[in-house]
């Protein structure tokens, strides 16, 4: 299970996930953030340095960027990330 936190300090928003659907839950985020702060997808791309295809899919939770590309959209809307890999003890 991966327990993934991303926040803008206010509010602060907490995700449990496995590992199919992690990147819908970060793209979900990316939209509702975005849209809060009435950016359009070309205005985010261009300002994360994306192109507007990747960001479309990431937003769709179709897309597997690296983590460079998702911490650049993150930090360009003010968001950051942490990501805990829990792990069974054998």
């Amino acid at each position: 299970m991966i327990l993934l936190h991303v926040s803008n300090n206010t509010p602060t928003f907490a995700l449990k996930s496995h590992y199919i659907g992690i990147m819908e839950d970060i793209g979900n985020i990316i939209k509702e953030r975005r849209k809060t702060l009435s950016i359009t997808q070309r205005e985010l791309a261009a300002l994360a340095g994306v192109g507007i295809n990747t960001l479309t899919k990431i937003e769709r939770g179709e897309a597997n960027p690296s983590l460079k590309v998702v911490l650049n959209i993150l930090h360009t809307l003010g968001l950051g990330i942490d990501v805990k890999i829990k792990t069974n003890n054998l």
